[in-house]
């Protein structure tokens, strides 16, 4: 988790399993247009075309925005966050295993 953050509560995988086991629900809401929200003019991540919203993941300067954009998501009811690594794949030029896995463990500590 960036920040020292505690882990929003809706994020716990005990919760997300306790809600799609219950019947209850019968739509999961996730996370919105992340890369839209990274972009904007409210939070300044350059746009990249080539890994799209991962780029908040690979420079850690813009984790606070990508915390920022999920917390809102959460605010309004979204039960859970991507954790935006789809662009972090060979094709796009992440060949380094190492690196790959480094990066997504990044990403999943960004709350």
């Amino acid at each position: 988790m960036v920040s020292g953050a505690a882990v929003h509560p809706l994020l716990s995988f005990s919760y997300l399993r306790s809600v799609l086991s219950s019947g209850t629900r019968s739509i999961l809401l996730l996370d919105g247009g992340t890369g839209e929200e990274l972009f904007s003019c409210r939070h300044g991540v350059p746009y990249d075309d080539k890994i799209w919203s991962a780029a908040a993941v690979v420079n850690s300067r813009h984790h606070p925005a990508l915390e920022s954009v999920h917390a809102s998501f959460l605010n309004v009811g979204a039960l859970g966050c991507s954790t935006n690594t789809y662009g972090i794949v060979p094709g796009v030029g992440f060949t380094d295993g190492a690196e790959r896995v480094r990066l997504i463990s990044v990403a999943g500590s960004i709350t």
